[in-house]
């Protein structure tokens, strides 16, 4: 499944009907993948300090494939 960036800020964020929804389909085994553009805009995210910069490159290298 590809996901966008609004639903990688929403997880990332906390928003429990992404989580809930996000991790029901980890659960059935589905795989996520997001787009280099998702990427870049994500980690982009203006309002990130240093460490939640780190928290969220792990984040993406531990949840997603990234596509070209």
């Amino acid at each position: 499944m590809t996901i966008d960036t609004n639903i990688l800020i929403a997880y990332f964020g906390g928003e429990i009907s992404v989580i809930d929804q996000m991790t029901k389909w980890g659960e059935t085994g589905t795989n996520f993948f997001i787009s280099t553009v998702a990427e870049s805009e994500f980690l982009a995210f203006a309002e990130f300090s240093e460490n939640q910069f780190q928290l969220a490159q792990k984040f993406l290298s531990d949840n997603f494939t990234i596509v070209f």
